[in-house]
């Protein structure tokens, strides 16, 4: 791996006193060069399943998570593809603060037991006993397989994620977390202990089966630049030796498996997005079909909107309207009440032509008065665009308030009345025009992108909630999974839906032709 040259052998049998003395000190002063020089860590092939111990040479994606293990991030989040050595990086790290930083308190957590034991007994304790014995720690004191406590008041503890409240710690280590069933109890009461000056590493390739996970979650949230965590990604090609045949083979296998990516993304993911997306067996809209019309954007400060769009709580605006374009809203309401068990009211903005997603919102807003009113703001904002709105319990107090205001045109149905409900056989027209939409636009971005042109078609999703929703629509209800939500996704849904749609006043809609795109691209400031 390029590093034998570094690594400095004491010499045998018995170094000098003054050669231990100036390595330990070395080996306290730089963690990396005692990983390097003195650990040695279980070798495996690129996916094997059996290794041997040898020297620890660091690759280059290693070299920077030390980095940042040793710079000032407290809580750290790390998601990563296969096969990278992450874990060992971090025992091999937390081995080196126990020996040099005495009283440090690291804790251990995974899944199940089992598996927190075997980082513990065997990857720590492993590494320990085959250091030089004047780097050993001395006179431990009697250890079993989920605590090791050294004479020099550092120590190591194992726990599953249920456990493990009770302690203070320097440092703590969740491995695999998004895995981890119990990580949100974990997180509130294990967090607090550290808040003192303690470190956090959450470290995981993602589940796929749970795409709203707490890991996912915090990921998101970090990516943007919010909340208290750092975050990390480390694709398929942080290991040296992966090459473009090496990853086409694991394509392949991933089609050959269930005719998706999701193994692919999920083990092996090239960016955060194919990481974060949900699987696509059995889903209405595969995330990995979606990935090529989702282009993620933070939405505009509040600063830059109008007054009557900053004062909606819960809305994100990617793009304030252009003169002479028109734009259609899709609504979904809901009941409004605040408390867990209420769903959010979705809406979503898309231009005409183009189907961009400039406008995403989800909140409590009540269907009698608060909902109509931000129909009535975005309409106005948005050149009087005209709305489409579910037709389902609450949407009927919705369509009456904006029928009495008539601030707002409203586009109807198949059967001719204000907005749409839906029955199994609407749902299936919408969802299978939506689907035809993301399919064509895939692929005149992936053409435009060939060959080299500047402005592509822009993207149909920009708002990460909503993409998520809608990659997680089951194929067989088009409804979201069993405790999850759909707000989001069927407020695009019926925005994207809408442009099929005769406009209400009988204006035609202008010709969706490749020039009519690059013609709309232009009106653009990006």
């Amino acid at each position: 791996m390029g590093r034998a040259a570094s690594r400095r052998a004491p010499p045998s049998p018995q170094p000098a006193v003054d050669f231990m003395v100036a390595e330990y000190l070395r080996c306290e002063a730089d963690a990396a060069y005692f990983l390097r020089t003195y650990v040695q860590i279980e070798i495996k092939e690129d996916d094997g399943d059996g290794g041997t111990w040898g020297p620890f040479e660091l690759w280059p994606a290693q070299e920077e998570v030390l980095r940042q293990l040793q710079g000032g991030d407290r809580l750290l989040l790390i998601l990563k593809a296969r096969q990278l050595g992450m874990t060992w990086l971090l025992l091999a790290f937390y081995l080196w603060k126990v020996l040099f930083r005495p009283g440090s308190a690291i804790g251990l957590w995974s899944k199940r037991l089992e598996e927190a034991i075997e980082l513990l007994d065997r990857r720590v304790k492993g590494m320990h006993k085959r250091l030089p014995t004047w780097l050993q720690a001395r006179d431990s004191e009697p250890d079993n397989k989920t605590a090791w406590e050294l004479s020099n008041g550092s120590r190591f503890l194992a726990f599953t994620t249920s456990s493990g409240d009770s302690y203070t710690f320097t440092d703590a280590l969740v491995d695999e977390a998004d895995l981890c069933p119990d990580l949100g109890r974990m997180l509130n009461s294990v967090k607090p202990t550290i808040d003192g000056g303690g470190r956090m590493v959450l470290l995981s390739k993602v589940d796929k089966s749970s795409p709203q996970s707490i890991f996912k979650r915090l990921f998101r949230e970090a990516e943007k630049g919010r909340g208290p965590w750092r975050h990390v990604f480390l694709p398929w090609t942080a290991r040296p030796g992966r090459d473009a045949a090496w990853y086409e083979a694991q394509r392949e296998h991933s089609l050959a498996q269930d005719e998706t990516l999701d193994f692919l993304h999920e083990n092996y993911p090239a960016t955060p997005a194919e990481a974060l997306s949900p699987t696509s067996q059995g889903k209405r809209l595969p995330g990995s079909g979606l990935l090529g019309v989702y282009e993620e954007s933070d939405p505009l400060p509040s600063g830059k909107l109008p007054a009557a769009l900053a004062a909606i709580d819960g809305l994100r605006v990617y793009r304030l309207p252009t003169p002479g374009r028109r734009y259609r809203i899709g609504a979904d309401p809901a009941e409004g009440l605040p408390g867990a068990g209420s769903d959010d009211s979705g809406v979503t903005v898309v231009e005409e032509l183009t189907g961009e997603q400039v406008a995403s919102g989800l909140g409590r807003w009540e269907p009698e008065v608060v909902f109509p009113g931000v129909i009535t703001a975005l309409s106005t904002v948005y050149n009087d665009a005209p709305a489409l709105i579910e037709r389902n319990n609450h949407g009927h107090a919705v369509i009456g308030a904006l029928k009495a205001s008539g601030g707002v045109r409203l586009l109807c149905g198949p059967d001719e009345r204000p907005g749409l409900t839906k029955s199994a056989a609407s749902k299936a027209l919408l969802w299978s025009s939506c689907w035809a939409e993301i399919q064509e636009r895939r692929q005149a971005r992936q053409g435009a992108a060939a060959e080299g042109e500047v402005a592509l078609p822009p993207p149909l999703i920009r708002d990460a909630v909503v993409y998520s929703q809608l990659a997680s629509l089951e194929a067989a209800t088009c409804k979201a999974p069993k405790g999850e939500h759909d707000d989001g996704a069927d407020a695009w849904g019926l925005a994207q839906y809408s442009r099929l749609l005769p406009d209400p006043q009988g204006r035609a809609r202008e010709a969706r032709t490749p020039e009519a795109m690059r013609r709309a691209l232009s009106s653009f400031s990006r």
